[in-house]
């Protein structure tokens, strides 16, 4: 599964139509709603994997595109005060053939057909769920069990009790990661980061009594070290390779949401972790959706991986080699670095030009 589009309004925010690749760089000024995205994606997976519940969030608005096998199910929803405003579910199968699941207004509810009577603070597409039967709703909820977001400049290094509270999953910290990782995983991770500059011997998960923490052996150094031992940047370092090795052993399908990517790490670091996270994500069927204003890592990334923000007023949209695809060829001409397209005049001279 594979999020292809999404649109999104949330306080008065809105992002009408925003196409997703496989891997997505979201760039632009500040304050343009690169976050904003990302918490409202994250949010929007939470309410239908039921992580959450409607009362523990702000008011939204969704459409979502996702890829099937065989079919895209195309998905919107609304609510605010916890009430559903409205519902609807329409799948595009291969052979063109288009069908409407649900149909949901305040007033009315109506599944496959069929007027129906759902709690206000449910969504039918959870109420709804059987693997053989509906498979276009099941790969809405596996892509939305499969979501994880994280802000990479929040990463702490006072303990994994409260970094892992902010993966949507939960309970995914980073002593059960490394203890669920093969040997063959630990070792790519100590290579990795060896070329990032990080020299490890070891890192191996180890308790005490009842405190469990994964212990990392540096070269050079006397002594074991533990998470509080470690740079910011070193341990934000480490916990993104550690966990791309966990969901990539997993073997499902996932979309990762990333803020801030790479944020605070010097230059070669920023750039050699920057390109490993987006060539990792793409050889792993990862689908990443991450933010950025670092112009290290925007000229790592490649062009057709950039959606450029925009705003104006409280509507939010997006430049892309897609929808802009002269924009993008043009500039591929004048030998300019990647992140002079959004620090230049460029875009601005190419639409007056129009």
């Amino acid at each position: 599964m594979k999020l292809i589009y999404c649109g999104l309004v949330n306080r008065g925010w809105m992002a009408e139509h925003l196409d997703m690749f496989s891997q997505n760089l979201l760039v632009g000024k500040n304050a343009v709603g690169k976050s904003t995205v990302i918490r409202a994606l994250s949010n929007s997976a939470s309410l239908l994997s039921q992580r959450r519940l409607l009362d523990d969030q702000d008011a939204l608005a969704c459409a979502l595109a996702i890829e099937g096998e065989h079919f895209t199910s195309v998905y919107r929803f609304a609510w605010t005060d916890a009430k559903i405003h409205s519902e609807n579910l329409m799948v595009i199968y291969d052979n063109g053939e288009r069908k409407v699941w649900i149909d949901r207004t305040l007033d009315e509810a109506i599944f496959d057909g069929v007027v129906v009577n759902p709690p206000q603070d449910k969504l039918l597409i959870n109420l709804k769920r059987d693997t053989v039967l509906y498979p276009e709703i099941e790969s809405i909820i596996s892509w939305a069990e499969n979501v994880d977001a994280f802000s990479f400049n929040e990463f702490d290094i006072d303990g994994d009790e409260r970094l892992y509270s902010r993966f949507i999953k939960g309970g995914n910290n980073l002593y059960s990661m490394v203890k669920a990782l093969s040997p063959e995983s630990i070792e790519n991770v100590i290579s990795t980061a060896a070329n990032l500059g990080y020299h490890l011997e070891k890192i191996e998960p180890v308790e005490f009594a009842d405190i469990k923490k994964v212990m990392f052996t540096e070269k050079g150094v006397g002594r074991p070290l533990f998470d509080f031992d470690l740079s910011k940047g070193m341990f934000r370092t480490l916990y993104l390779l550690i966990y791309l090795e966990y969901v990539a052993q997993s073997g499902k399908p996932a979309t990762l949401l990333i803020d801030d990517l790479c944020e605070g790490l010097d230059y070669d670091r920023s750039t050699k972790l920057g390109k490993y996270v987006f060539d990792y994500c793409s050889e792993n069927d990862i689908q990443l959706i991450a933010t950025s204003n670092d112009s290290f890592l925007m000229d790592v990334v490649d062009l057709n991986y950039w959606s450029i923000l925009q705003r104006e007023g409280s509507k939010v949209s997006a430049i892309n080699h897609e929808n802009h695809p002269e924009l993008f060829e043009d500039f591929s001409f004048t030998g300019l670095s990647n992140f002079d397209l959004l620090s230049s005049d460029f875009i601005a001279r190419y639409n007056k030009n129009k």
